[in-house]
């Protein structure tokens, strides 16, 4: 993603351009679901996309023919980070007031998990599962500090707030 308002998705190592989109302002996280779905967290708005919150979280489906359509939009203040949980086959969102989990519908919808997730006061801006535990995702913050949550508890393990 760039924050101009551009997202998309390129082959590696060919660099090859295999879709993208101009997408509201600043864009920050692009996510891969295994089917292809892409999910995209975007922080701010533009006049086409409207959005009394500020910022929302963008789920593009493949369609057969492999373009990609957009099916739901949900908001989320400042949506910063997306992140796909394979275990529990859900996407948890990170936006300014916290961190959010949604389950993708049959019509590919995203439905908020209520329960899931936390609410902060510091701002949510990076989202990253920790790779030697993926039970666990570190959360960096808007005053430059880091949270880690524990995904399968629901509670913070780590805090230097």
């Amino acid at each position: 993603t760039a924050s101009g308002n551009w997202a998309g998705i390129a082959e590696y190592p060919s660099g090859k351009c295999l879709w993208e989109t101009r997408i509201g302002v600043s864009p920050h996280s692009i996510e891969m679901l295994p089917n292809g779905d892409v999910v995209i967290a975007v922080s701010g708005e533009d006049s086409a996309y409207p959005s009394p919150s500020v910022g929302r979280v963008i789920y593009y489906h493949l369609q057969e023919d492999e373009t990609y359509q957009l099916i739901s939009e949900v908001p989320l203040r400042s949506a910063h980070g997306a992140w796909w949980d394979s275990g529990e086959q859900i996407i948890w969102a990170l936006g300014m007031d916290g961190l959010v989990a949604y389950k993708v519908t049959p019509q590919y919808h995203l439905k908020l998990i209520e329960g899931k997730g936390f609410e902060m006061l510091c701002g949510g801006h990076a989202l990253s599962v920790d790779y030697q535990n993926p039970n666990y995702l570190w959360i960096g913050t808007a005053i430059n500090k880091v949270i880690k949550f524990s995904i399968k508890d629901f509670g913070i393990v780590y805090n230097n707030i």
